[in-house]
């Protein structure tokens, strides 16, 4: 059965016995609501809870339908449960199928400056007060109507306005085919933003309404036929907020701004030891130098590397690195590594490096592309492809900018000046917030 679009209560009526008279002065085609209320209420049966409620909320005297019915009566507690603490669950966990973040992901097609915050499951507006064009709206409902995906790769809630499309990738693909060179940049799939400020998670989740200045690069290249992508993505903290935003991370505050694939994140499992096992009771009394110094270890332990990374990256030629060192998702070819660099009065900047191989984008099933950005996936697949296929991160030299590269000298970096008065844009968003 064909989804009936639920964006509209407006639908012709083909069956001529179940037609009403309509009141006089009335043109144009029956409304669905001019029909028996109990063939409403069947046609309604065959959808799902979501797109009951969705239709509920279209006028009032489709909402009084709604509630007035056993099955609507249904929908709505079935949508209204809260989902579950996300903090509880383990990787892999299938929170995002849950009925009442489906329907908030519904709404938020529409509101282009909205995201659903999986801690509290509300909208909230997009922490840098951007919102995606109609043109990425209207590809990203596609995508997600269309029971064969061609999938719609995003960056997450601090990059509203940017998506890269399967076809654009097959594209970009295409052309570096016809080219000589055995490696090709993908200029067509570069982004580099400026520094900006943002406020770095919803309100539910930071009382202090953290605030940070963030910075997105991405690059893509192509090695024996298949598309290898590398996001950076750079957020600029104040020295003492570190341990608070990263401390966060316990549940699922960077686990979200960092996530690179539709399966859960792994951010805090880029540490040794993983953020959500250590200690921190332990830097109750410890200064904020050295906190930060713990957190630089944490990360280039979790590496085997002796050294933290140099300003300008790592080491390439001296790096040895084994693939079972780093970060990644379980269910797909996904790989990331961190890095902390201390920048001191200028702030602390950690930089999250995103590995994928996405395939030869032939189809948009492959499992290369599907399994990083739509559908949960098996776990044996990313062993299986491991062995089949040269890990992405074996191919840390075919990017142009080496991992844990710092970009404090771009510039539109933020001056000393403006590091510090990140205390003030926290204290003007909590005297906001609390006002009644």
């Amino acid at each position: 059965m064909n989804r009936i679009s639920l964006q509209s209560a407006d639908m012709p009526a083909t069956n001529k016995l179940a037609i009403r008279p309509k009141p006089s002065g009335l043109l144009g085609p029956f409304r669905i609501l001019d029909l028996p209320p109990e063939l409403v209420l069947e046609i309604l049966s065959f959808l799902d809870p979501p797109y009951v409620i969705l239709f509920s909320l279209t006028c009032k005297a489709a909402r009084h339908l709604i509630s007035s019915s056993d099955y609507g009566k249904f929908c709505l507690s079935y949508v209204q449960k809260k989902l579950r603490d996300c903090r509880q669950e383990p990787i892999g966990s299938e929170s995002i199928l849950d009925p009442r973040y489906k329907f908030l992901q519904l709404l938020a097609d529409d509101y282009l400056h909205r995201f659903v915050c999986l801690r509290c499951a509300k909208l909230h507006q997009n922490l840098t007060g951007e919102s995606r064009n109609a043109h990425d709206n209207s590809i990203i409902i596609r995508d997600r109507l269309n029971p064969h995906p061609k999938g719609v790769m995003t960056f997450g809630p601090l990059w509203p306005k940017y998506v890269i499309t399967f076809d654009e990738a097959r594209e970009a693909l295409k052309g570096s085919r016809k080219s000589s060179r055995t490696k090709s940049l993908l200029s067509n799939l570069a982004i580099s933003t400026d520094w900006k400020l943002a406020r770095l998670w919803s309100s539910c989740y930071n009382p202090e309404f953290l605030h940070g200045y963030i910075k997105l690069d991405t690059e893509a290249t192509v090695v024996n036929g298949s598309l290898y992508f590398h996001k950076v993505q750079r957020i600029l903290l104040q020295p003492e907020k570190v341990k608070h935003f990263l401390s966060a991370s316990q549940s699922w505050l960077t686990e979200e701004i960092f996530k690179s694939c539709i399966h859960s994140g792994q951010f805090r499992y880029a540490f040794q030891p993983p953020l959500s096992t250590f200690s921190w009771a332990s830097l109750d009394k410890t200064s904020v130098h050295r906190t930060i110094s713990e957190f630089i270890a944490m990360a280039h332990w979790k590496m085997m590397v002796a050294e933290p990374s140099r300003l300008d990256g790592w080491d390439l030629d001296q790096l040895d690195l084994q693939s079972y060192s780093l970060a990644g998702c379980y269910q797909c070819a996904t790989d990331f590594s961190i890095t902390i660099h201390n920048h001191g009065r200028g702030g602390v900047e950690i930089i999250a490096d995103v590995f994928q191989n996405l395939g030869d984008c032939t189809n948009p099933t492959d499992r290369e592309w599907e399994a990083c950005w739509f559908n949960q996936f098996d776990k044996v697949y990313r062993s299986t492809m491991l062995r089949r296929l040269d890990h992405p991160m074996i191919h840390l030299a075919i990017f142009p900018t080496p991992p844990g590269r710092s970009a404090r000298n771009h510039p539109s970096a933020p001056s000393v000046k403006d590091v510090w008065e990140l205390h003030e844009h926290d204290r003007a968003a909590s005297r906001k917030a609390s006002k009644p």
